[in-house]
């Protein structure tokens, strides 16, 4: 499932006109031919969160819709570097992201890497489980549209009760 609910006092500051507290993305993007996942923020500057760097990579991304359809977004990376087009042109299979947004306010922002005030940080926005597909890039820029699971094309019931699933049923 995707949770996205902001908290009260993240939507009351992400309508307002001026914002004091502003929330920063981090996104986790894992995939079974990368070693370990890249952990990107989109900030100019690197953070410390859970124990893991995220690196300063200014990406934009818009919060998933919420409606009758399958959950989608868009993100755009500045293609910047020659390494970001190799490796999406490498990659095969669907790609996996976790998207978070935290408020600038749970960070120091005094040092380099940017550290937590305190463990863990409250996390406003959590989009796990999410796929990145049609991506599509030129020298300037990569986008590509990011979906969540499509819990539309599962069988319901999903399970039948039958002898060899359920033999405690069965006497």
């Amino acid at each position: 499932m995707v949770e996205r609910t902001l908290s009260n006092s993240m939507q009351r500051e992400m309508d307002r006109p001026r914002r004091y507290d502003w929330p920063v993305a981090f996104l986790t993007i894992s995939h079974a031919e990368l070693d370990t996942p890249i952990r990107i923020v989109a900030d100019p500057e690197d953070f410390q969160k859970d124990g893991y760097t995220f690196t300063g990579f200014p990406f934009s991304i818009n919060l998933l819709t919420d409606t009758d359809k399958v959950p989608e977004a868009r993100i755009t990376l500045p293609n910047v570097d020659k390494k970001i087009g190799t490796l999406v042109r490498g990659i095969t299979g669907p790609v996996n992201l976790h998207l978070e947004l935290v408020a600038l306010s749970e960070f120091d922002l005094t040092v380099f890497p940017r550290t937590p005030l305190s463990s863990p940080v409250t996390v406003e926005y959590s989009a796990p489980h999410l796929y990145l597909t049609d991506v599509e890039g030129d020298a300037g820029q990569i986008s590509g549209l990011i979906i969540g699971y499509n819990l539309s094309r599962e069988a319901v019931p999903g399970y039948r009760c039958t002898q060899e699933l359920t033999p405690g049923l069965w006497r």
